[in-house]
This record gives C-alpha cells, structure tokens and sequence, in this order.
C-alpha cells in the first residue's frame, strides 16, 4: 500500500511540474510552429485510410476497462518529441478558447480546467517497434495537438490505475480551425 502510495504522489508531483510548465500562455519550450520532420515509415504505417468504426471516448473506455481490441476517441492533448506517443483526452471536455478561440494562445494544453478533470478525461497513447519498444520517430503523421483522432489498439491498465491504449492505427477525424499566430508546440 505504501509502494502504491508513493508512486501515485510521485506521477502527481510529475504531472504538476508539466502542468508549471505548459501552462496557459506558454508552450514550455520556447519553440513556435508545427514539426517539419517526416514522420518514420513505421509511423505512417499505423495510419488508417478509412475510418474504423464505432468508438469509445477516453471516460468510457476507462469505466469500460482494459481489452485487448478497443477503439477509443478523443482530442491529441501532448505530443512527445522523438516518439509516437501523447495523450488523449475525452472530446467532451472542451478546449480553452473553443468558444472565442481568441481566448487562448495555447488551447491544446486545457488549462482551463482543474488538473484533476484533467487527469479524470486523459489517458496515454503509444506505439511500439516490432521489438514492443517505444516506436521512434521524428513527428506524427499530419497529426498535431487538438486533432480528434480515432486510435485502434490495446487498452492497458497498470497497478497505479493508469491506462494506456497501445495503438496498431489511427485516423483522424478532425482538424479544429483554430486562428492564425497561435504558438504550435513542436
């Protein structure tokens, strides 16, 4: 119990150190732009060219629980560098500016909301080599924050509750218009 509870303050003490760092008005890297890199062969692989059907969102999927064959729905919230992951939050939940998109400079980052409605609407979504290590790659294909995507995969839940759907697709089904001059973290 002791274990659980540590690792549980310590992904909290994490999450509040991004949260500093991404909050509203910031991208936490000083970079503007969206990535110019090409996305990996084995990145572009996992792109669908139809649309895979009925999907869960991110809060069902969690009260639903892990399965091997999911589909789950949701707005791309963070992208990490180097690799095909970020996290995936219920498109229920709205993002800062969608109202007045003038609103916000950095809608992708939710900073609206508290971080536990955060956290209660996220989960993580990756994509392993065919070695079942984290895939690397220079970008997403044409994929960016706010994108709602529909990712096929395994939904995985860890001892701490966390869940991760580890994607074999994706497809999005939607790109926000979103104004001019906004700072795309990259």
């Amino acid at each position: 119990m002791i274990r659980k509870t540590v690792a549980l303050l310590t992904t909290l003490a994490a999450f509040a150190a991004f949260a500093a760092l991404t909050a509203c008005g910031d991208t936490g890297n000083g970079k503007t732009g969206i990535p110019t890199a090409p996305p990996s062969g084995a990145a572009k692989a996992l792109v669908l060219t139809a649309d895979p059907g009925d999907a869960m969102s991110v809060v069902d999927a969690k009260v639903d629980g892990p399965k091997d064959a999911a589909i789950v729905t949701g707005r791309i919230r963070e992208i990490s560098a180097g690799v095909f992951a970020f996290t995936l939050i219920d498109d229920e939940l709205a993002y800062c500016g969608e109202v007045n998109p003038e609103d916000c400079k950095t809608p992708w980052d939710f900073c609206c909301d508290s971080p536990k409605t955060i956290t209660a609407n996220l989960m993580a979504v990756v994509a392993h080599d065919e070695n079942g290590k984290l895939l690397k790659t220079p970008a997403l294909p044409d994929l960016r924050n706010l994108d709602v995507v529909k990712i096929t995969g395994k939904l995985t839940q860890d001892e701490h509750g966390n869940f991760k759907l580890i994607a074999n697709g994706i497809y999005r089904v939607e790109r926000p218009q979103l104004p001019d001059g906004l700072l795309w973290p990259q």
